[in-house]
């Protein structure tokens, strides 16, 4: 993976939803932690579930 800059710019990015009574959640500045959980529970993922899932298909995977 590369990066287009090997800096943080620091400028805000913006996020648009519409057509779901949920995406008022969104209004306003977030951390980009809570963008996750937002994607996280509205898509109602189990992501320890989804961990462990792809840990026991990968586990005798071979990276390097």
């Amino acid at each position: 993976m590369k990066w287009a800059t090997h800096g943080h710019s620091a400028v805000d990015v913006n996020i648009y939803a519409a057509g779901d009574p949920q995406h008022e959640r969104l209004r306003g500045n977030h951390e980009n932690t809570e963008i996750g959980k937002f994607i996280q529970d509205y898509l109602e993922l189990d992501l320890e579930k989804i961990t462990e899932a792809l840990n026991a298909r990968y586990a005798t995977a071979r990276l390097f």
